[in-house]
C-alpha cells in the first residue's frame, strides 16, 4: 500500500535554499564592484589591471568557499533522472518486466466519482461498458463499486472507436491536431515512468534491489485544454528548464560546449511549444501559395443538378464564381480521409481560361486565381504544400468540434474542444446556410478561428416534377477549382554554367596565389607591430567579461532560488528514502494518493531518484529537503 501523495506545490522555496541565496546575493554584488573596477582601471592604465585584480579573485574565492558549505552536502551526489516528453510520438505502450501492461491502483471511492461525472455528461451506457471491461463490474450502476482496489491496465486512453492516428499500433501518445504537439495524461506517465524502470534495454536505468534504500522526486507539469493553454504550458516548460536545465552553450564556431542541464527533453519541447504558439501569433507561417484552375460555383449536389434540367427553362448546374479573402477553404485529403484547412489569405485577380475545354458549358465561365492559403496548423501547411497538386479545393462552412469520450485508463468522461473543423455546404440545414460561416479569420495568440459576416448560400429554383407540377426547391452553391501542380520551368540542353577566370585558364591560379602569399606577408608585417599591445588589450577584455559572466550566473542562481518554480499545473510525489529499492519506488507511484487527475490532457514528467546502500542515500535526503519544502 502507498504511503505518499501528490501535492500542488512550489519547489525550491525553504529556508536552507533562501540561506544559499544570501550568499549568492553578497557574492553578486561584490563581482559588479569587481566589474566597476576593471572597467575603470582598464580606461586608465590597463596594464596594471593584472595586479588590481588579484585580491578581488581572492575574495571572490572566500565568497565561493562560503556558498560551498552550504551545498557541500548535495552538490556532488549521484542520482537518476527520467524525463517523460513525448515530443515526436515514440512512446509506447508501457509493460513491466514480464510484459504485461503497467496496473495503476484506483479506490472505490474514485470509481464513484468518475461514475457520477460520467452520468452528468449523458455517458451512462459507456461508463457502464468501460467498468465491465476493465474493472470486471457486469453491472456497476445496480451494485455499485465493489472491490476494496482496482488495478486498472495502462494504455490508450482514447477507446477503440475514437482513435485516428495510433489506431492500428501500440503507441500510446494521441497527436493533437490543433497544436501537432503529442499528449499523455498523468495516468499514461505515471505509468510510462514505472515501465522504464523495469526496461531492461536501459542499461542506465536504476537497480536498486529490495534490500537498497531509494527515493524519489518526481514533478508532474499537466494541462486541461491544450488549445487554451498553450502559453500557459511554455511559461512553465521556460521556468522548469531554468530551475534545472540551463541554457546550452556554444562556442564561437557554434560547437555545443555545455548541453545545458539533465533537463534536455524539456528543453526540446519547450522548443516544440514555441513553434505551435508561432503558428497562433503569426498565422502568416502557415501561408502557402496555390495556383487554382477550373474556378467556377456549382449548385448544389447531382440531386440538385437532375432537378435543374428539369426546370423551365433550363437552369445550367455550373456558373461563374471566385475565391474571395477570407473563404473557409478545405482542399486535399491527408491521412485517415481527413481534409486540409485553411483560409483564402489573398485572393488574385480570377483570369478567364482559354477555349480549350472540352465541356458542354461556356468557356468564359471557368476562372483562373493565384490564392494564398493560410494553414489551420502547421500540419495543414505541409499537407498543402505537398499533397495539393491535383487536388480539389472548395469553399466550406466553420464549425466548431467536440470529442467526448470516456478515457479508458480511469473511466472519467471527458469532452474536448472546442476545434477548428468545417461542414461541406451542400450538408447544411436550410436555416444554417443561410446564414453560412464561410469567412473566418484568425486573431493573434488564438487557436480557435473567429467567424466573420455569414453568407447566404441558398438559391432559390422551380422545377417540374415528373407529373408536371411545378415544385420549388433550394441549391447550396459551393464555389470550387482544382489546385494546379506548381513546376519551375527548365531550360533544354544545351544551358550556360558559370566560371571564374582562373577556372578557364590554368595557369591563372599560380599568379593569383602568389599575390595571395604576397598581401598576406605585408597584413603579417603590419601586425606584428602592433601585437604585443593587443594581446595585453585581449587579456584585459578577456578578465571583465570573465567577471561580467560570473555575475550573471550568480543573479540567475538568486532569482532561482528566490522565487523557485512555480505552482501553477506542477505537481510534486516526494517519496521519501526507505528501504525496497525499485519495487518501493514503483509501488508508491502506482498507488500514491490524489493522483493528478487524467482531465490534464497534455502532462510531462520529471523524476531524479536515489539512494544505495554506498552512502549516497544522504545526499538525497539533503536534495529532497532542498527542493520539496
Amino acid at each position: 500500500m502507498a504511503t505518499t501523495e501528490w501535492k500542488v506545490q512550489a519547489l525550491g522555496q525553504n529556508k536552507k535554499i533562501q540561506e544559499i541565496a544570501a550568499a549568492a546575493e553578497k557574492a553578486s554584488a561584490l563581482v559588479t564592484i569587481n566589474v566597476e573596477l576593471a572597467s575603470t582601471a582598464l580606461k586608465l592604465a590597463g596594464v596594471f589591471l593584472t595586479g588590481l585584480l588579484a585580491p578581488q579573485i581572492l575574495l571572490l574565492r572566500v565568497t565561493a568557499d562560503a556558498i560551498d558549505d552550504f551545498v557541500k552536502d548535495f552538490r556532488d551526489i549521484g542520482f537518476f533522472v527520467l524525463e517523460v516528453t513525448d515530443v515526436e510520438g515514440g512512446y509506447i505502450i508501457p509493460e513491466d518486466a514480464d510484459g504485461n501492461p503497467i496496473k495503476l491502483l484506483m479506490s472505490p471511492i474514485a470509481v464513484a466519482a468518475n461514475m457520477a461525472v460520467a452520468v452528468t455528461a449523458g455517458q451512462t451506457k459507456e461508463f457502464g461498458l468501460w467498468a465491465k471491461e476493465f474493472l470486471g463490474e457486469e453491472d456497476i450502476f445496480l451494485t455499485g463499486a465493489q472491490k476494496a482496489t482496482y488495478q486498472i491496465e495502462t494504455g490508450k486512453s482514447l477507446p477503440d472507436d475514437k482513435l485516428e492516428d495510433n489506431a492500428n499500433d501500440n503507441r500510446l501518445g494521441t497527436l493533437d491536431g490543433v497544436t501537432g504537439l503529442y499528449k499523455m495524461t498523468p495516468s499514461q506517465v505515471i505509468a510510462t515512468i514505472v515501465g522504464a524502470m523495469d526496461d531492461e534495454l536501459d542499461l542506465r536505468r536504476p537497480k536498486f534491489s529490495s534490500s537498497a534504500e531509494a527515493g524519489a522526486i518526481v514533478v508532474l507539469v499537466g494541462v486541461s485544454d491544450l488549445t487554451k493553454n498553450l502559453a500557459n504550458l511554455q511559461s512553465i516548460i521556460k521556468a522548469f528548464n531554468l530551475f534545472f536545465g540551463g541554457d546550452e552553450q556554444k562556442d564561437k564556431e557554434g560547437n555545443v560546449v555545455a548541453p545545458g542541464g539533465v533537463a534536455s527533453g524539456m528543453a526540446k519541447l519547450g522548443g516544440l511549444i514555441n513553434a505551435a504558439l508561432g503558428q497562433t501569433e503569426n498565422p502568416d507561417e502557415n501561408n502557402v501559395k496555390l495556383k487554382v484552375n477550373n474556378i467556377c460555383t456549382v449548385r448544389g449536389t447531382d440531386e440538385d443538378k437532375k432537378r435543374l434540367n428539369r426546370s423551365t427553362p433550363s437552369i445550367p448546374y455550373i456558373k461563374s464564381g471566385q475565391f474571395k479573402v477570407n473563404d473557409y477553404v478545405a482542399g486535399p485529403r491527408v491521412k485517415f480521409g481527413a481534409r486540409c484547412m485553411g483560409y483564402v489569405s489573398v485572393a488574385g485577380e480570377p483570369v478567364v481560361m482559354a477555349d480549350d475545354l472540352d465541356t458542354d458549358f461556356d468557356e468564359s465561365i471557368y476562372v483562373t486565381q493565384e490564392l494564398t492559403v493560410t494553414g489551420i496548423t502547421n500540419l495543414d501547411a505541409i499537407g498543402w504544400r505537398t499533397l495539393s497538386s491535383g487536388a480539389k479545393l472548395q469553399k466550406v462552412a466553420f464549425v466548431e468540434k467536440y470529442n467526448s469520450f470516456i478515457d479508458q485508463n480511469t473511466g472519467l468522461a471527458q469532452k474536448t474542444g472546442p476545434f477548428n473543423d468545417f461542414e461541406y455546404l451542400p450538408n447544411l440545414t436550410s436555416t444554417d446556410a443561410k446564414s453560412a460561416k464561410t469567412k473566418v479569420e484568425r486573431k493573434p495568440k488564438e487557436t480557435l478561428l473567429s467567424t466573420l459576416s455569414p453568407e447566404d448560400v441558398t438559391e432559390e429554383h422551380t422545377a417540374q416534377s415528373h407529373h408536371g407540377s411545378d415544385f420549388k426547391f433550394a441549391t447550396h452553391n459551393v464555389t470550387i477549382g482544382d489546385i494546379l501542380e506548381e513546376k519551375t520551368p527548365k531550360a533544354p540542353h544545351p544551358n550556360f554554367k558559370a566560371v571564374k577566370l582562373d577556372d578557364l585558364i590554368g595557369d591563372f591560379k599560380t599568379f593569383f596565389a602568389a599575390i595571395d602569399a604576397l598581401t598576406d606577408t605585408l597584413r603579417k608585417m603590419a601586425d606584428d607591430a602592433a601585437k604585443a599591445l593587443q594581446d595585453i588589450i585581449d587579456y584585459l577584455d578577456a578578465k571583465i567579461v570573465e567577471l561580467e559572466e560570473i555575475g550573471a550566473a550568480l543573479q540567475k542562481i538568486l532569482a532561482l532560488f528566490t522565487t523557485g518554480l512555480g505552482d501553477a499545473g506542477v505537481y510534486v510525489l516526494s517519496i521519501p528514502v526507505a528501504t525496497g529499492g525499485n519495487d518501493y519506488i514503483k509501488a508508491e507511484l502506482q498507488g500514491a494518493a490524489n493522483a493528478p487527475p487524467d482531465s490534464l490532457e497534455f502532462t510531462i514528467a520529471f523524476m531524479m531518484m536515489g539512494g544505495g546502500v554506498d552512502g549516497t542515500e544522504v545526499g538525497f535526503k539533503t536534495l529532497q529537503k532542498l527542493l520539496v519544502p
